[in-house]
């Protein structure tokens, strides 16, 4: 019985699908890796999920996962950054403000 379900599958192609290019190629290194049948065009490269092991999908789950979280980490970070430049932006201008008086 396959650890995955077809849906579960689906799911992971679409997340694969919003990876940049750069983590798709980590991803069809995964196929390559595994020996695994795969067109590629223009378009990029296309495999059939449903054919694959659960061992791999595991694999492929994985980094898709760690994309994922390192994204939104990079997110939270950016924000973070732009917080903390608004405040030290206010501060300079409260600073500007008691040197004038």
């Amino acid at each position: 019985m396959k650890k995955y379900s077809l849906e579960e599958r689906k799911r992971i192609v679409e997340n694969i699908n919003n990876l940049s290019k750069i983590e798709h190629e980590e991803i069809f290194k995964i196929l390559l890796k595994h020996n695994l049948n795969f067109s590629k065009n223009n378009n990029g490269f296309f495999f059939n999920i449903t054919n694959i092991n659960d061992d791999i999908i595991d694999e492929i789950k994985n980094t898709v996962d760690f994309y994922n979280k390192n994204k939104k980490k990079l997110e939270e970070m950016d924000e973070k950054l732009i917080n903390c430049h608004y405040i030290s932006k206010n501060i300079k201008n409260i600073e500007n403000t008691f040197k004038e008086y």
